[in-house]
């Protein structure tokens, strides 16, 4: 999906930054943040995540201290 929009920029075509189509790539990624985050906190930690853009929102990464080995 990424390689096809910055195909898209280049040709000035419309894209796939709509909300509807690029919140759900954004959510992923944060999503995926989250699980690294886990592992690598030493207590409670709160990460507040804002995309200021169309597709953007607001995310908590919550991740707690555990002796899980890396």
């Amino acid at each position: 999906m990424l390689h096809q929009q910055q195909i898209r920029d280049a040709v000035n075509k419309p894209g796939l930054k709509e909300r509807r189509f690029f919140h759900p790539v954004l959510d992923t990624f944060v999503r995926d943040y989250s699980h690294v985050q886990r592992y690598s906190c030493q207590d409670v930690t709160v990460i507040k995540l804002v995309v200021y853009w169309r597709a953007g929102d607001t995310w908590y990464l919550v991740g707690e201290a555990k002796d899980v080995p890396l």
